[in-house]
């Protein structure tokens, strides 16, 4: 799916934000999923898909090569869950690059297999369209850069690298 927020109060509400069908697109190129973890009928990117309705927190990862645009409000919770599970194929998570954050010094440091520093920043949508800003009305977006980070079955040595993914123009 791709829906996240809730770090700033005042702020747009992250949670409602989709991920960009082209940058879905070419980590599925590589990761070749087979469930969205965290998706609605509205914005599934995958035909297989987990909404609220089934938690994807409670199902069943076993050997599921899984994406996850987590509830940014709920990050946390969706990062345990991959730390602490490894029945999966593979686990990738779209995040903000929060380095400072517990659930990075938690769950990500000690147990993912690949951080990816995205080169720049994701433009997340809204029922398909950029947010708007609400003061001025143009199309807006998140005030706070973007990670990938993978967890692999049976792998917990951690790989940092920039990855230079750009939509089309």
């Amino acid at each position: 799916m791709t829906v996240n927020a809730g770090m700033n109060a005042a702020g747009p509400d992250y949670d409602s934000y989709e991920t960009p069908k082209p940058l879905f697109a070419a980590l599925d190129a590589i990761f070749h999923f087979t469930v969205d973890a965290a998706a609605s009928p509205r914005n599934a990117l995958l035909a297989r898909y987990w909404s609220p309705a089934v938690s994807g927190l409670v199902a069943d990862w076993a050997g599921e090569r899984v994406f996850v645009n987590p509830p940014y409000s709920d990050i946390g919770s969706w990062t345990r869950r991959a730390a602490t599970s490894r029945d999966y194929e593979h686990v990738v998570m779209l995040l903000p690059s929060f380095t400072g954050s517990e659930w990075f010094h938690r769950d990500v440091l000690p147990t993912a297999s690949g951080v990816w520093f995205l080169r720049k920043r994701v433009r997340f949508t809204v029922n398909g369209r950029p947010p708007l800003n609400s003061r001025t009305g143009a199309p807006s977006g998140p005030r706070f850069a973007s990670i990938v980070v993978v967890w692999r079955a049976g792998i917990r040595e951690l790989s940092v690298r920039g990855w230079g993914w750009e939509p089309a123009p």
